[in-house]
Parts: C-alpha cells; structure tokens; sequence
C-alpha cells in the first residue's frame, strides 16, 4: 500500500506543467501580450448593463506587479488560454495591450517592433478590426508573417517596441508595461446628415446610418427626438437614408438641429487566436505576439489548448450622436429698384419721383450724374 502511494504521487508530481521554472529553460527571449479594460466608456454617454462587462482592469493588474511567469507554462512557451485575455465592452471604451517578455540570455536585446495579431488566419473566423478604431498613424494591416516558428496570414498592428531589453539571467522577470490602447466602436453610426433651412421656424435634415461591421445587425433604432422614431434592420457595410422636417435654433451663422440617439441591442465577440493541443506548437493561430529582434521576427507564447482566446465582445449599447451643426448663410435681401437697374445699366440713378409712359419718359428718369458737369453749347 505504500509502494502505492508513492507511485501514485510520483504520477501527480511529474503531469504538472512546469511554470516559469528557469532551471530547465533554453537561452531565449520569451514574451506574450494581455489584454486589460483601460476605462469603460461613461454611462451618461453611452448606456449599457455594467453588470455584463468583463475583463480585468488594468490599474488592478498593474498593482499586483504582474510578469510573464504569471500568463505562461511550459517555460513560457504555453501561454494560458484565460488569464487576461477576455473583455465584454461597450462602445467608446479603452482596451490596453499589455506586453511581457523575459530575456533568458546574456546579451542585450533590442525589441524593435512588436507585432499584435488582429484576426485568426482564415479572417472570417476571428477580425478584432470589427470591433477597435485604428489610431492615427496606426494602419491595420493584412500579410503573412514569417517568423522563427509557424507562418501566419491575417491582420495585425505594429507597434513600437520597447527597446533595448537587458539580460534577466541574473536580475529575473520584468513587470509588463501597456504598449499601446485601441477604443472599442460601435457597429452604427451617423456617417454623415445635411441641413437645409427653408425658414426659420422649418428645417429638412437629412440623415445618413451606416453599419460600419460586416454584421447583419437587426432591430437598430433611430430615435431624433419627436421627429422620428423607428427600428430597421441593416446588411453588413450597408447605410440607411432618412428625411426629418422639424425646427432647428437657426443663429445668424449656424444651424443647430440636435442630437439623434442610436440604439444596438445586438451583441458580437471576435477572437484573435485559437490554441494549439498540448505539447503542439505548430498551429499558426496560436501565436500571441511576434517580436522583431535584429530584423528578424521571432514568435511569443503560444495558446494552449485548443480553445479560442483573445477575445473581445461587443455589448448591446445606446449612445446620442454630437450636436448636428452647420454653416448658414441667410439669403441676401432682394435689391431695391434703384440697386436692379444700376446692377443692369452700370450708371447711378437719381431716385424716381413719378412715372409716365412711353420711351421718352423712360429715358427722362435716367440722369447719368457727369451730365451735370458738361457744358451747353
């Protein structure tokens, strides 16, 4: 019975997977990414059900210090499939990527890039650009990715990367640091509208709603105030015209006709990786960030097992448009009679005091003035 037990303990002992133990990994750079809620949108602008968001704050994890030994197996070659790297937001929220590396080798190493996968492989399985804004001079990108380990096509982002990395044989794991934020987008939105004043206590606004996503989104409510209320359904990338007539505040050089509110009860997640099955590091769509070190791209962590990871859910919302706000120009005032005939005869005219017929009266009430100035002869 005894001979039994430490045989089964042996057992136990030897199935746990090793985590972060340096003694047995090779010389290497090891590195994943994370993704934590940066700030959720304000509910006074965008309405939505607190209690269905999920995700980790990122004050939260910043303040338990947390290293890549934390979100990896394996000597941080497996990345866990559910340690921060699932997110449920509203529109208009902040979602921070955040990297970890661990640099098992002697020498310096400078992470030029890195290279944040955007999409699974076969992009209609997984498109995070769904779901985020690009940021100015950050241009989502399509290509393969050749690397030290699997190729993989789709989308993705580059990022600076963090530099020169100093050797942690001897001084252990760094912290990880946020390298870049995206914001979460609607699926609608106003795309554009126009204005035009008929008199001052009438206005025709032209609106234009267009679903940004690839998504059949149905029951999508547009609610301008008193003037229109109603539900439509839209194909993915398809737009929607509606005419208003109603009163907008007409100013001497602008035009205001409020704000529209859209309302999304639609919901959609997209997953960016999906894990390979243990002791397999060969599938492409398991790779969580790519490192481009002396020009050459090397491969972080891989997910494992094969489940889908790094995901982002888009929550149903409702949010009110920014104030719809134009030019005016108030037509001119029709000219006096006076004004139209020297518009027309290029001569000022002396005012007319009485009319009489024919040409010869006509042509008596148009005095040019340098007349007076000639002499007779």
């Amino acid at each position: 019975m005894k001979m039994l037990k430490i045989f089964l303990l042996s057992i136990f002992f030897f199935s746990i997977p090793s985590v972060g133990c340096i003694y047995a990994l090779e010389e290497g750079f090891y590195s994943t990414i994370s993704f934590t809620i940066g700030e959720v949108a304000p509910r006074e602008e965008v309405s939505h059900e607190p209690t269905h968001i999920e995700g980790e704050y990122t004050s939260e994890v910043l303040s338990h210090t947390k290293i890549l030994a934390h979100l990896t197996m394996d000597s941080h070659r497996s990345r866990i499939f559910d340690r921060l790297t699932m997110l449920a937001l509203p529109p208009f929220s902040q979602v921070d990527i955040g990297y970890y590396w661990y640099n098992y080798t002697p020498d310096e190493v400078n992470v030029e890039t890195i290279r944040i996968p955007l999409s699974r492989e076969h992009i209609p399985r997984g498109d995070m650009t769904q779901l985020l804004y690009e940021n100015p001079n950050q241009e989502f990108k399509w290509g393969i990715t050749h690397s030290d380990g699997p190729s993989k096509g789709g989308k993705y982002v580059d990022i600076e990367g963090v530099g020169l990395v100093q050797s942690d044989i001897d001084t252990g794991m760094d912290t990880g640091v946020i390298i870049e934020s995206f914001t979460t987008k609607p699926s609608v939105v106003l795309d554009k509208w126009e204005i035009e004043v008929l008199n001052e206590r009438l206005s025709k606004v032209t609106l234009y709603v267009k679903n940004i996503t690839g998504e059949y989104l149905q029951d999508i409510w547009i609610n301008y105030k008193d003037s229109v209320c109603k539900s439509i359904d839209l194909e993915g990338y398809s737009g929607y015209k509606q005419e208003v007539y109603k009163k907008c505040v007409v100013s001497e050089d602008s035009v205001n006709c409020g704000t529209i509110k859209i309302i999304d009860r639609n919901t959609k997640a997209h997953c960016i990786a999906y894990g390979s099955d243990w002791d397999n590091y060969l599938k492409p769509d398991s790779i969580s960030v790519w490192n481009k070190i002396e020009g050459e791209w090397t491969i972080g962590a891989q997910f494992q097992p094969g489940r889908e990871s790094l995901c982002l859910r888009r929550l149903p919302y409702a949010y009110r448009t920014e104030e719809l706000i134009a030019e005016y120009n108030p037509p001119e005032p029709p000219p006096t009679q006076e004004e139209y005939w020297k518009d027309i005869l290029g001569l000022e005219l002396l005012p007319i005091t009485s009319y009489q017929s024919g040409m010869k009266s006509f042509l008596r009430l148009i005095k040019p003035l340098f007349t007076d100035n000639l002499n007779t002869i």
